[in-house]
């Protein structure tokens, strides 16, 4: 989170946020499954980040701009420890 001074007693906050899709896999999984997780798992993650992006231009997220979510990355997710595969949205948002 950082907080920065925009205008004298005007601060402007922004924070940067995660939204993980994640599929936990078997113990037994070969490459094939892994990649059908990982297809879906995007697919899933693609279609949040559209709904986010048409409620961000209609303005029912106050604190995430459209500009902010077409600056998102979209980064791979596997925890080895979870047995879990799948795609993260990192996102910045600012304050109100």
């Amino acid at each position: 989170m950082d907080m920065l001074e925009s205008s004298p007693g005007s601060f402007r906050i922004s924070q940067r946020m995660a939204l993980t899709v994640a599929y936990k896999m078997p113990n037994h999984a070969d490459a094939a499954e892994y990649m059908l997780a990982s297809d879906t798992t995007l697919c899933l993650l693609s279609r949040v980040h559209a709904f986010m992006l048409a409620d961000a231009e209609l303005g029912h997220i106050d604190w995430l701009s459209r500009a902010n979510l077409d600056k998102a990355e979209i980064v791979p997710f596997v925890a080895t420890e979870l047995h879990s595969v799948g795609w993260t949205l990192m996102m910045s948002c600012e304050a109100p």
